[in-house]
């Protein structure tokens, strides 16, 4: 009698183990599943970059302001005639820019009262132009001591540079116009600006 009632208490504790080792399976499947419907995270995409447009080369405005003798007047006599807008920022060139006092001393000196009446003047493009060398960025450096350097305006007149010490000289060739340099070798792009005392003049 005693052993048939330990083989039933054996039997339900092993009935009971099952029970809770089914449990145990079913909550882990559960757990499993509910594992199973949260959804992965997907990595943000990167944002596509735009490349930049390319650059386009710009019209050189004018030379910029210097420290030392304003040459306000020479930059409005560049933008006025439209020599400025030859000049790109790619443009080597020598310019030699008069200080205002010089353009106010030749209008003066033909009754003139305003710089824009002067520079409708028919010969304004070419004396403008008369102040440009194209092709050669020039410095006071590059040139020799005591020996002309002649170079080839945008007019076409042929200018004649001196260097003698410190001081540069530009003349005219075959006129008696000519001008010093008081300040020189002024970087404006590709050019060279030398701020003059006078301005050129093709006769």
């Amino acid at each position: 009698m005693a052993a048939t009632r330990f083989s039933t208490v054996l039997v339900l504790a092993v009935a009971v183990l099952l029970a809770a080792a089914s449990g145990c399976a079913a909550r882990e499947n559960r757990r499993s599943l509910l594992q199973a419907e949260v959804p992965a995270r997907t990595p943000k995409a990167a944002a596509a970059k735009l490349p930049k447009p390319p650059k386009t080369p710009k019209p050189a405005a004018s030379p910029p302001p210097s420290a030392g003798p304003s040459v306000a007047i020479a930059i409005d006599a560049l933008n006025y005639t439209g020599v400025a807008q030859r000049l790109t920022n790619d443009t080597v060139a020598t310019i030699f820019a008069p200080i205002d006092a010089a353009f106010i001393s030749l209008a003066e000196s033909l009754n003139i009262s305003s710089r824009y009446v002067l520079f409708q003047n028919p010969l304004a493009v070419n004396v403008t132009e008369l102040h440009v060398i194209p092709g050669v960025a020039l410095r006071s450096t590059d040139l020799p001591q005591g020996v002309p350097v002649n170079a080839t305006s945008l007019a076409g007149p042929t200018l004649e540079i001196l260097r003698s010490g410190n001081a540069v000289r530009v003349s005219v060739g075959g006129t008696n116009s000519s001008a010093e340099v008081v300040r020189a070798d002024i970087p404006f792009n590709k050019a060279i600006v030398h701020v003059i005392n006078k301005v050129l003049l093709p006769v």
